[in-house]
């Protein structure tokens, strides 16, 4: 199958002659789909997995009560549950997610329609999403150097005319962002802003930086009061308009502006 074939190629093992089970038990130790199951109507009894090739994935859980046979799907309480594309086929997708495989091309290696290629990527942007959502993500404090530095920057993802074709927007969307260079490979965290004042900014500055961080930013008004935030150590700033690297301090914001460039490069593709 393909989905085997490219896990044997990226982990330099294969799968054995049943690629659905091992599929199925690649997810699991991955905390893809439930290592275990219990029997509703047998008080807990420890359901197991037994081949059924009638369904799409091969497997089922089922009760091993004679008086029961209770069955479930493998894949039930996770993220596949309403899907109806088979597993094998959801590890070759996500592979090519990974990856960054646009999605006309993706349909045709995986076989799947382009309705439900982009449903697919759809759901897999959505954990993205979600995860963030869930776990607030702290950046910059006291690490293994005296004080870990984040910088932070501001930046316009609205479409620009060129050659004087097209309208430019009547709504600019604006995206604040901070990265913590210490970091290999840098973290970084972006969000949408209705507006680049001081009082947008410095909250999610208090929000997602830690106490005993270094910031680096430019000169824009909205950072003059971030010396004023608990948490932060030092605020360092370059001025654009003369130099993108201080000469007298060394502070940048390179690393911040490479990431609005790979971002930006991913919309326009």
């Amino acid at each position: 199958m393909a989905a085997a074939d490219i896990y044997a190629r990226v982990h330099g093992v294969c799968f054995g002659p049943d690629p659905q089970r091992d599929v199925i038990d690649f997810m699991q130790r991955r905390g893809l789909i439930s290592r275990q199951e219990q029997c509703n109507n047998c008080h807990g009894v420890a359901m197991a997995i037994k081949s059924f090739k009638r369904c799409k994935d091969g497997y089922i859980w089922r009760c091993p009560e004679k008086n029961c046979r209770m069955q479930r799907s493998v894949r039930c309480d996770s993220f596949f549950q309403q899907s109806n594309v088979p597993l094998t086929t959801w590890l070759l997708v996500i592979y090519h997610w990974c990856f960054e495989t646009p999605v006309s091309q993706m349909k045709d290696l995986c076989k799947v329609s382009l309705v439900t290629g982009i449903q697919m990527y759809q759901y897999l942007r959505d954990v993205c999403s979600w995860k963030p959502q869930q776990n607030v993500i702290r950046l910059g404090g006291i690490g293994p150097v005296q004080s870990n530095v984040v910088e932070i920057d501001e930046s316009c993802f609205s479409h620009k005319p060129k050659h004087h074709r097209g309208r430019a927007p009547r709504d600019p969307v604006w995206v604040f962002g901070i990265v913590d260079v210490t970091q290999q490979p840098a973290l970084g965290y972006m969000e949408i802003v209705p507006r680049r004042d001081a009082a947008t900014l410095l909250r999610i500055v208090a929000q997602h930086v830690l106490p005993g961080t270094i910031v680096h930013s430019d000169e824009w008004r909205a950072y003059n009061r971030i010396n004023t935030l608990p948490l932060v150590a030092a605020h360092r700033t370059v001025n654009h308009s003369l130099n993108f690297v201080d000469p007298g301090t060394g502070v940048h914001t390179q690393h911040i502006e490479s990431y609005w460039n790979r971002e930006k490069t991913k919309l326009k593709k």
